[in-house]
This record gives structure tokens, sequence and C-alpha cells, in this order.
């Protein structure tokens, strides 16, 4: 497979200046300079498949509590620029936010890992709103926390989450 193939596969375009490939302990660091700015992607693991062409199986992605933030106020302002339809965002929407993401982090996720972490994130969000119609629980604003008494945690965990 050539470079400009994986850079498809990868890259999701042909329109790098300069892509190279680096071996590392569990398969390859991918390096895309695009016209704009720098992407790297997640180490990789190229591997040969029966038909001799390279599957590329990308690496966790791990996020911090600021590219959570981050991505949050990136699908925020595609909400607002009308990129998402009832349940999810549309394929300009998902571009932009994998786009800006990646220039504002040089993080490049794929886009199964953005729509796992959105549906991680909406998980995340019912659960606590869950929590919060929960008589004696509320929300503190000044430590950004939920809070009840230590009787209220006690009968919740008794009965069980969710």
């Amino acid at each position: 497979m050539c470079m400009e193939q994986l850079l498809v596969l990868v890259c999701g375009s042909r329109d790098c200046c300069m892509a190279s490939l680096f071996p590392g302990l569990n398969g390859f660091l991918f390096v895309c300079l695009s016209q704009s700015n720098l992407c790297f992607g997640s180490k990789m693991a190229l591997r040969l498949n029966e038909g001799d062409e390279v599957e590329i199986e990308p690496d966790p992605a791990t996020w911090t509590a600021l590219e959570e933030e981050l991505y949050i106020q990136l699908m925020v302002k595609e909400v607002h620029k009308g990129n998402r339809s009832s349940t999810t965002f549309s394929r300009k929407g998902w571009k932009q936010i994998e786009q800006e993401f990646c220039e504002k982090t040089n993080k490049r996720y794929n886009n199964s890992q953005f729509r796992n972490k959105f549906n991680q994130l909406r998980t995340r969000f019912n659960d606590f709103s869950k929590l919060l119609k929960e008589p004696g629980f509320t929300w503190e604003p000044v430590l950004s926390t939920v809070t009840a008494t230590d009787a209220v945690w006690e009968s919740y965990i008794k009965i069980g989450f969710r």
C-alpha cells in the first residue's frame, strides 16, 4: 500500500504536504503535516490481512478533562450552526468537529472514536440527570458537585444505581 492510500485511510485526505510513518513499540505513529496544521494520528497497529491489504487499528482514544471540554464546545458550536439532526451530527458537522479538534489538540481521532465519546458523554449526562431527580440529591454550583447526606447516599447505594 502506498503512502497516498494510507493518507486517505488515516487522514481522510490526500491534501497533506508531508506524511510519515515512524516505527514504534506497538505499531507505527502516523504524522501528517497538512497545509494548515500538524496532526498526529494515534499509534496504530498496521498489519497485512490475507489479501495483502493494510488494516489500521488505532489505539483507544484517551481524553483529558480539557479535551472533553473542548469536544463539548465544538459539538455545541456545530449545533448552533445547524449541523445536527435529531440524534446525531451531519457528516459536515462531524468533519468540522474532527478538524477543529485536531487543529487545537494535535490529536487525530477517527469518526468512530468521536462517536463513542459522544455516546459516553450522553450516558454520563443521563445518569447525572437521573441522580439529580432522586429525592435528597442537589447540585452544589460552587463546588460543581452533587451533594446529599450520608443517609441519602447509603439508601441510594443499597437500592442500586440506575
